[in-house]
């Protein structure tokens, strides 16, 4: 890992992008290309489950010193980053086929509790609520920040991959506002500095 040069990095992280999109594909045509339902739940379980012990294995690889550096770094989490976006389309497209009310594991957890802070990080600095839907706004913000801070959760109420993809759809449903639900004219007595800290 530690012979390959910044260039080879790049180029590694380029191409897992394309490895993503040709694994999506790979498994819509394996799964459509199977006719019994007990057949598909097994396949689609096998791909679920392989995926997050991969998960499970790049998160505990990347506390070795050797991500010290920025390039390799950047390999790790978009490596992160790729089985994170894979299991998220196998969560929406073949929820059917998976036990979504069971437990999540801790590590894929706190992928996935990153993944939605990161975004939702994003997401604030460019949507502008206007005043009638700040306390809509207010409402599914707060619903997102417990979620990926972790607070409201106990052992005794246990996160699922159910509550997981709840959330990654909350959010995409933020990501998706169009300009014209949004407003970029602010009362007079307001900046839009001002509205930061209600979000």
């Amino acid at each position: 890992m530690e012979a390959l040069s910044a260039e080879q990095t790049d180029c590694l992280c380029a191409k897992m992008d394309t490895e993503v999109g040709h694994l999506k594909s790979l498994l819509k045509n394996k799964v459509f290309s199977l006719t019994k339902q007990c057949k598909i739940r097994l396949l689609v379980r096998h791909y679920h489950s392989t995926l997050i012990l991969l998960l499970d294995h790049a998160t505990s690889n990347g506390t070795h010193p050797v991500f010290g550096r920025e390039d390799l770094k950047a390999v790790h989490e978009q490596t992160v980053s790729a089985l994170d976006e894979l299991l998220s389309f196998i969560e929406t497209r073949f929820a059917p086929y998976l036990g979504m009310d069971e437990r999540v594991p801790v590590t894929y957890l706190v992928v996935a509790r990153e993944d939605l802070g990161q975004k939702l990080a994003t997401l604030r600095k460019r949507l502008v609520p206007s005043i009638g839907e700040m306390y809509v706004l207010d409402m599914v913000w707060n619903s997102l920040e417990s979620f990926t801070t972790g607070n409201g959760k106990t052992e005794s109420d246990p996160i699922t991959f159910r509550d997981v993809q709840y959330h990654r759809e909350l959010l995409k449903s933020l990501e998706q506002l169009e300009e014209s639900d949004r407003v970029s004219i602010y009362p007079k007595d307001r900046r839009p500095d001002q509205y930061a800290g209600r979000c």
